[in-house]
């Protein structure tokens, strides 16, 4: 007992020695470098808390254990009590007083004892502090979990960063995609709350079955690789960027840039990516930095080519409202050896429930595929060619070696059919735009000479020839004479002070400011459509196309109520088509070519163009005689009935009408 109280007194004094040494040879004291120290430890450690309750723990342990062996000697000693106790009996003790509070009540002796209480004391503050520490823990990693930092273990997933107006349809097009796999996982990174997006997407689809498809939501930033980790950007089967709806476009495009660099060069992604842009002059720098793995769409470069599409042929907007997304007919591509030296003309035989609409030819001297959509009819299919068709699902269709035998060749059938002489036109455009000069450089290669485009807009005339130079209109119009017209669409006095009875054709623009609200933008929409509707009907104005573009989606249930045709729910049709290139990347290139006044695209044709009204015959018979003069016979719009597109029973003979469309993809 003796040594151990000279060793104890030894290292007591040895410290104090070091302490005083320390503080003779530094201008400050001890015990501020001990605290200088503390607070860096605990400013660079995160667990800090943690560590430091275990280190008080281990001290309290040993300076109790020391004090309590000591107070037990000297116990011992004045009472003449022999004992074989040891330093670890007493550390023991010492343990045991601070985790039961009840371990001090046998305790002798006056030292002992209050060393015992002091122990015990100290252990219920350790426990208290435990106890707190846990649930912190615990509330920190629910919140965590809450505000979505936690990591995605996902593979095979769609992955969407950042978030807008056409991330909801966009969840709804996915799901009924995936919806022939029993379903898939969509994962969300966005600069949002968690709670927030997770809030809206239960208020969009309000109980809607998503057919099997989940959602997961996190937040994050969508340029920073740590958190592209963070939602299993590597193993994701498709990526979506997402543009920023407000702002400087340049600005939301250059953000683009940086996501698609973090993808593409910071990361080893398997999947294609989809960039949405909002400015098409930004199309080249994101092709630098993605090279193939990146698809580009510009939203307001698609809609207002398809705008203008709409504007000038009825019913076409409930056409690409089918052929779009996955609740109709999609396009699909895939090659078959069976068709290999095969004219195109004769492919159609085979594919009883597909309609063939091009090939995707291999070029021999670049290795790349180019779409040939609606090719010559004696193409042949070369073997590494694959087939593009419209089919209802990826596994509707297939090959048939007994081929559909026609009794005779319809060429010689075909009507004799002039088309009208094609006359000046005269379109109105009502509100504006940000990209309306591509709109009139689009409109430009499609009407005839001489034709006017009228705009009414509450932007005076100046500043709006301002804005066409500025977006790119500086050359002259060879067809189109612009007029300008200074109002509010919504006011009914405006609209009377346009001739609207000589209009062909109108369409109404969504207001898209940097302040809009979708909701308010369609009303105004709605409304000016209403107005003109009822002007032209006291005007005795019939077989104008009257066309209005919406934002909103769920619109569609008002303006079914208030029997409203004639309009293109933008956003929703975005959706569509992102949602069909993300599960289908060669689709943009089906799509480009669609939406421009170059190739082929869709056509609403008169039925006196094919057949005979009053004639029967099959859709067969009908999309032979089309593709002798080389279009595509896709489907067909009967009086008061809906658009048809591939048609279950082609075989089945149909006594066709004077008042019936043909839907075709044609060169015009």
């Amino acid at each position: 007992m003796f040594g151990t109280l000279v060793f104890g007194s030894v290292m007591i004094l040895m410290i104090w020695v070091t302490v005083k040494f320390y503080q003779q040879s530094r201008s400050y004291s001890f015990g501020e470098f001990l605290a200088y120290k503390v607070d860096h430890w605990l400013s660079e450690n995160p667990h800090y808390k943690t560590y430091g309750l275990l280190v008080v723990t281990i001290l309290a342990i040993l300076w109790g254990g020391f004090l309590y062996y000591f107070a037990k000697l000297l116990h011992l000693y004045f009472n003449n009590i022999n004992t074989d106790e040891t330093f670890a009996q007493a550390i023991w003790r010492s343990w045991n007083f601070l985790v039961d509070n009840g371990a001090h009540l046998d305790e002798e002796g006056g030292l002992p004892v209050a060393i015992s209480i002091i122990l015990t004391l100290a252990g219920m503050l350790l426990n208290a502090l435990l106890v707190g520490l846990v649930a912190e823990v615990l509330a920190a990693k629910m919140d965590g979990l809450r505000k979505g930092k936690s990591r995605v273990l996902e593979r095979n997933h769609t992955l969407l960063l950042g978030w807008n107006d056409k991330i909801l349809p966009l969840i709804r097009e996915i799901a009924e995609a995936n919806d022939s796999e029993g379903g898939g996982m969509v994962v969300i990174l966005a600069d949002r709350d968690k709670q927030e997006m997770e809030l809206d997407i239960e208020n969009y689809f309000s109980g809607e079955d998503l057919k099997g498809t989940q959602v997961v939501c996190r937040t994050g930033n969508p340029l920073l690789v740590s958190d592209l980790n963070k939602v299993s950007a590597t193993h994701a089967k498709s990526i979506a960027v997402m543009a920023q709806e407000t702002g400087d476009p340049d600005e939301s495009d250059a953000r683009a840039v940086r996501i698609v660099l973090a993808l593409c060069k910071g990361l080893t992604i398997s999947g294609h990516v989809v960039v949405e842009l909002r400015d098409v002059d930004n199309s080249e720098l994101i092709r630098l930095v993605g090279n193939d793995q990146v698809e580009i769409m510009v939203p307001h470069d698609i809609i207002g080519r398809l705008m203008i599409q709409c504007a000038r042929q009825r019913n076409l907007a409930q056409t690409y409202m089918k052929l779009l997304g996955f609740f109709d007919n999609e396009f699909y591509v895939e090659k078959w050896p069976q068709i290999e030296g095969m004219p195109f003309s004769e492919v159609f035989r085979y594919f009883p429930d597909a309609i063939p609409c091009g090939v995707y030819r291999v070029e021999p001297s670049e290795g790349e595929e180019r779409l040939l959509l609606n090719p010559e009819q004696n193409y042949i299919i070369q073997p590494q060619d694959s087939l593009l068709v419209l089919a209802e699902d990826n596994d509707s269709y297939t090959f048939d070696p007994n081929p559909i035998i026609f009794d005779q060749q319809y060429e010689k059938d075909l009507p004799p059919y002039a088309p009208s002489v094609t006359k000046p036109e005269k379109i109105l455009f009502c509100g504006w735009r940000r990209d309306l000069d591509d709109m009139i450089v689009e409109l430009e290669k499609t009407v005839p000479e001489n034709s006017e485009l009228h705009i009414l807009s509450d932007i005076k005339e100046n500043e709006r020839m301002a804005l066409l130079q500025q977006g790119g209109l500086t050359h002259s119009l060879k067809n189109l004479k612009l007029q300008h017209h200074y109002g509010n669409q919504v006011v009914r006095k405006c609209l009377e002070s346009l001739p609207v009875e000589e209009f062909d054709s109108v369409l109404i623009l969504a207001d898209q400011s940097s302040d809009y609200d979708a909701t308010y933008s369609d009303s105004r929409a709605l409304s000016t459509l209403l107005l003109i509707r009822d002007i032209q009907a006291k005007r005795n104005k019939h077989g104008c196309t009257l066309i209005s573009e919406i934002l909103d989606s769920r619109t569609k249930q008002l303006v079914s109520v208030a029997d409203i045709s004639d309009y293109v729910v933008s956003n929703e049709l975005l959706s569509m088509a992102i949602a069909m290139v993300l599960e289908q990347r060669y689709i943009n290139d089906v799509l480009n070519e669609l939406f421009t006044a170059d190739g082929s695209e869709i056509f609403m044709r008169e039925l006196r163009y094919f057949a005979v009204p009053g004639e029967s015959l099959s859709f067969w018979e009908l999309f032979q005689r089309a593709s002798f003069k080389r279009e595509i016979m896709i489907g067909y719009k009967r009086a008061g009935q809906d658009v048809v597109l591939n048609p279950c029973n082609k075989c089945e003979k149909i006594k066709w009408a004077i008042t019936d469309v043909v839907i075709v993809i044609a060169v015009d």
